[in-house]
C-alpha cells in the first residue's frame, strides 16, 4: 500500500444508519464525520433513545453517498465494522469510531429501481468489495 492511500482521509457530512444489537434489529440514524481506509466517525443527534452501539459491538454501517447526475442511482457504502471508541460530546452528540476491514458499494434501497437482469451474479460468486 502506497504512503498516499495509508495517509487517506475525508472530512464528510453524509447520513449514514447502523444496525445493531441481537440480529441488528436495533436501528440509528446519524452523520458519518470522517471517512479513512479502515473507519468511519459517525454522530449520533442527542435526541436518539436507547441504548447506543457500546464498545467492541459488531454493527452492519450504511452510508449513503450523494448523486449528481441523473443516470446514477443513489449508492450506498456498506460495512461490517466493530466500534472502536464511542464518546459523549459536550452537546450531548454521541461520536463513534468504527473500524472495518472492507467495504462494499451497492446500490441503495430508496430511489430509482435497478434492472437486476443485467447486473445479477451468478449462484454462489462473492459479491465485490472494496
Amino acid at each position: 500500500m502506497s504512503a498516499a492511500a495509508r495517509a487517506f482521509s475525508s472530512n464528510v457530512a453524509l447520513a449514514c444508519r447502523v444496525s445493531y444489537g441481537p440480529e441488528a434489529m436495533l436501528r440509528v440514524s446519524g452523520m458519518a464525520l470522517k471517512i479513512d481506509l479502515h473507519s468511519v466517525e459517525i454522530a449520533i443527534p442527542a435526541n436518539i433513545e436507547g441504548p447506543y452501539p457500546q464498545l467492541g459491538d459488531t454493527v452492519q454501517l450504511e452510508v449513503y453517498l450523494p448523486v449528481d447526475f441523473e443516470q446514477a442511482g443513489p449508492k450506498c457504502l456498506t460495512a461490517r465494522a466493530r466500534v472502536s471508541r464511542s464518546r459523549e460530546m459536550a452537546d450531548r452528540t454521541r461520536q463513534i469510531l468504527m473500524t472495518f476491514r472492507k467495504a462494499s458499494f451497492r446500490d441503495s434501497k430508496s430511489g430509482k429501481t435497478i434492472d437486476k437482469t443485467v447486473h445479477q451474479p451468478q449462484k454462489g460468486a462473492t459479491p465485490w468489495a472494496m
